[in-house]
C-alpha cells in the first residue's frame, strides 16, 4: 500500500490512523501491511507500540504487517503453549538433575524479538516462543497460520534462525484449517564443520514436511512431535541437564484445535449474557461514580 507521511513528528500515517479506527469496530483483514519507511518507523516506533498490540517490521522491503488473530487462533496458542510449559516442567520435577533447567524456561509468548542483519533489524512477534532467563533469544519458536500464509513458513523459520546464529534451535510451523487437514511443520539449524577446521557452516533443515495432525473431516491423525530439552536454550546453558525428549501426540494436537472451535462456536451462540434467573435494573454509570468505585478499591 502506498505510503502517507504523518503530519507531525509523532503522528501516525493517516493510512495507519484508519486502520486503528477499522480495529474499532472489527472492520479488519487477519493480516494487514503498509508501506512504511525505515526512517518514519524508527521515529514512531514508541508510538506504534502504544497503538497497536501486535506488528512485525521488514526493513529490506520497509513493510509493517498487522497481525489480528482470531478467538480460535488464540485459544490454540495458548493450549499448545501451555502443553509445552507443562511437558517441561514435569520433567524437571521428576529429574532433580533437569530441575534447575527447566525451572530456567518459560513461555513469553508474543514478545518482540529483534533480529539483527548488518545494518538492518527485523523485528518480529511469534505466536509462542520459549527462552531460557539468561538467553538472549529463544530456543523454540512457535508461529501459527491463522495469523499468515502457511506458504510464509519456510521464509520465518529461515529468518528466526540465521539471524540468531542458529541460537533459535527449533521453529515450529503450525496451520490451522477448518475444512481442510491442518498440518504441523518443523525446522532446525545444521551445523557441518569446514574442511579448513576455520568453524562450521549453518544451514537450515525441515524436518518435519507439512505433516498432517488432523484430516479433512476433523479426525485427529496417528503421530507426535518430539522436542528435547536442550532444544531449549544455547549450548552452553544446557551443560548438566540431560537432554531428555518429550512427546506431544497429534491426537492432543487436534483436540486442542476442537477445543478451541468449539470454545468459539459457544461464544457465538451466546451474544448476549444468559439470563441469570432474575431481573436486575441498573442505573447509569457516570465518571463520578466510577471515580467512587476506584477510591473504594484504594
Amino acid at each position: 500500500m502506498d505510503d502517507t507521511h504523518p503530519a507531525t513528528a509523532d503522528e501516525l500515517p493517516q493510512k495507519l490512523l484508519e486502520f486503528k479506527r477499522k480495529c474499532k469496530t472489527g472492520d479488519y483483514s487477519p493480516l494487514t501491511k503498509f508501506h512504511l519507511s525505515n526512517a518514519d518507523y524508527t521515529r514512531l516506533h514508541d508510538k506504534l507500540e502504544a497503538t497497536f498490540r501486535r506488528f512485525d517490521y521488514n526493513p529490506r522491503r520497509q513493510l509493517i504487517s498487522f497481525r489480528m488473530p482470531s478467538k480460535v487462533h488464540n485459544l490454540f496458542v495458548s493450549m499448545f503453549g501451555m502443553a509445552i510449559y507443562n511437558k517441561i516442567r514435569e520433567i524437571g520435577r521428576r529429574d532433580r538433575r533437569a530441575h534447575v533447567f527447566t525451572n530456567s524456561i518459560d513461555n513469553v509468548w508474543s514478545t518482540r524479538l529483534s533480529l539483527i542483519d548488518g545494518d538492518e533489524t527485523w523485528e518480529r512477534q511469534p505466536d509462542a516462543q520459549f527462552e531460557h532467563c539468561d538467553s538472549r533469544y529463544p530456543g523454540v519458536v512457535v508461529e501459527v497460520a491463522l495469523t499468515q500464509e502457511p506458504k510464509e513458513f519456510r521464509r520465518f523459520a529461515k529468518r528466526y534462525i540465521y539471524h540468531t546464529d542458529g541460537q533459535i534451535k527449533v521453529v515450529l510451523g503450525i496451520d490451522l484449517n477448518e475444512d481442510k487437514e491442518s498440518t504441523i511443520s518443523v525446522w532446525n539449524p545444521t551445523f557441518t564443520p569446514l574442511q579448513n577446521g576455520d568453524g562450521v557452516e549453518m544451514d537450515i533443515e525441515q524436518v518435519v514436511r507439512s505433516e498432517p495432525f488432523r484430516d479433512t473431516n476433523k479426525n485427529p491423525v496417528n503421530g507426535t512431535l518430539t522436542l528435547h530439552l536442550h532444544d531449549f536454550a544455547p549450548d552452553h546453558l544446557c551443560h548438566g541437564c540431560p537432554n531428555t525428549p518429550f512427546s506431544i501426540s497429534y491426537r492432543d494436537i487436534s483436540d486442542m484445535m476442537t477445543s478451541a472451535e468449539e470454545h468459539k462456536w459457544g461464544l457465538e451462540r451466546e451474544e448476549s449474557p444468559a439470563f441469570s434467573g432474575r431481573v436486575i435494573h441498573k442505573r447509569r454509570l457516570s465518571d463520578s461514580s466510577e471515580d467512587r468505585i476506584k477510591a473504594k478499591k484504594r
